[in-house]
């Protein structure tokens, strides 16, 4: 039984790790699964098409990633990261979804091999309103 399920686990490992960095969001063109450096990996699609909290990047150096962020009425995001600086904030944007949602695009870039968590955090009025911590594996 033990067996079966370190197995399970290490399927569910490299079927993270194996595929494509992320699925593109509903706003914004799929990018090829054979995407040189330099392209634009979009965030994983989900209902709002907003990056989920914990989503990991697995990337190399070069590439470049969109974080999609709701940020409705007078929210903004506070970013801060851990660890080596091996991404680098290429800018922001805000954008309404086709669902008519607000959102905040941030967009990085992987510099080196390293692993960074970046943790967001909303803020209303100056308050703290929700974290949500965004993972980068540049290898």
């Amino acid at each position: 039984m033990k067996s079966i399920i370190i197995a399970g686990a290490s399927v569910l490992t490299l079927a993270a790790c194996g595929g494509p960095a992320a699925t593109p969001a509903a706003t914004e063109p799929a990018a090829p699964a054979s995407a040189d450096a330099g392209s634009i990996t979009m965030t994983p699609e989900d209902p709002g098409g907003f990056t989920a909290d914990g989503f990991t990047f697995h990337t190399r150096p070069g590439s470049k990633h969109v974080v999609r962020l709701e940020a409705p009425g007078t929210d903004t995001w506070k970013a801060t990261s851990t660890g080596e600086p091996t991404v680098k904030p290429l800018g922001e944007r805000r954008e309404t979804t086709p669902e008519g949602k607000a959102a905040l695009i941030q967009e990085f870039e992987a510099l080196q091999s390293g692993n960074v968590a970046i943790e967001f955090q909303r803020l209303e009025d100056g308050e703290v309103e929700g974290t949500r911590t965004i993972n980068f594996v540049v290898h």
